[in-house]
């Protein structure tokens, strides 16, 4: 009976790459509007509740880095297949 090879790939930095932003962009700006209360240097400059804009830009940035990722590996594979 043949068993299927399992292989588990070590975590490096690089897949890491977009988890960072989006942690960044969750954790930075909703300290930021608890340290500002709101308002952004004066009270004419009023940031938007994180609640209402912190996820949407964590699946932008999720979706870009997918497509940049895409890209980049699709020119890596072809500049070292000469395809």
């Amino acid at each position: 009976m043949l068993y299927p090879v399992i292989t588990v790939k070590p975590f490096n930095f690089k897949d890491a790459s977009s988890i960072i932003p989006i942690l960044l962009t969750i954790y930075g700006y909703s300290f930021l509007y608890d340290y500002s209360g709101g308002n952004l240097f004066t009270e004419l400059v009023v940031l938007v509740k994180p609640s209402e804009i912190v996820y949407s830009a964590s699946v932008v940035l999720l979706i870009v880095g997918g497509v940049v990722g895409m890209f980049g590996s699709v020119r890596a594979v072809r500049k070292f297949l000469k395809v």
